[in-house]
């Protein structure tokens, strides 16, 4: 029963992350206002709101315009779920865990923007700022020089390719890196660059094969930033 409670928790937070994605970027009030379909502005009933189900109940379409509903909104749902399950099985209820959950949170939140706009939000930054400040106080490593030392070690290289060649690295992901340095400290930030580079590189090769001379200058390089920060924390 415990772990039902976990994954419906998960499912309702990963409901506010996708109105999260969808209104910051507009600057829209996302603590005020019912949800409404994105086509054609229909305010959502109960049955339309229940995550995953109203996905599924109404076949990946609005009732009323018959338009898409992305797959981006059961699969939000279904992550933000599947990260709160394991850091309950792995360590149980604890302040950690959950703190390490609202990290994960607005990992995906920075990602799936950064995926739509190639921008990443300064109040997502400042959230997660605030998150892995209370949660390297409350392990006691605030002060670590391990930690103070990997804010620099992968945003300062970063800086520096900016100045050599122009647009290298956009700002946000610099921002991203120095938070994430303090949140891992000097090594574990470097591996998650690793990883991050790993990622984005498969990413990148199959984009420059399947699309060829339309593949785009740029990719959003923030979801491998999280993904490879997230494993390694």
């Amino acid at each position: 029963m415990e772990l039902i409670t976990i994954v419906l928790i998960g499912l309702c937070v990963g409901s506010f992350l996708n109105v999260l994605i969808y209104r910051l970027p507009r600057r829209i009030n996302y603590v005020y206002g019912r949800s409404s379909c994105t086509s054609c502005a229909h305010k959502l009933g109960v049955l339309e709101l229940i995550p995953i189900v109203s996905y599924v109940y109404q076949k990946g379409k609005c009732k009323s315009c018959g338009h898409a509903i992305s797959i981006q909104y059961p699969l939000v749902e279904m992550l933000c779920s599947s990260l709160l399950v394991i850091l309950y099985i792995e360590f149980g209820v604890t302040i950690d865990s959950v703190l390490m959950w609202i990290i994960g949170c607005i990992f995906i939140v920075i990602s799936v923007i950064d995926l739509y706009e190639m921008i990443i939000m300064d109040e997502c930054l400042v959230a997660l700022l605030v998150v892995v400040l209370i949660y390297i106080s409350n392990q006691g490593l605030l002060l670590d020089v391990d930690h103070m030392l990997g804010i620099f070690c992968i945003s300062v290289p970063m800086i520096i390719a900016n100045v050599v060649k122009e647009s290298s690295f956009g700002g946000g992901d610099i921002k991203l890196y120095f938070i994430c340095g303090f949140l891992l400290g000097k090594e574990m930030i470097v591996q998650s660059f690793v990883i991050t580079l790993f990622l984005a590189s498969i990413v990148g090769v199959i984009i420059l094969i399947t699309k060829g001379n339309k593949a785009p200058k740029h990719i959003a390089f923030a979801p491998y930033i999280c993904i490879g920060c997230f494993m390694c924390m």
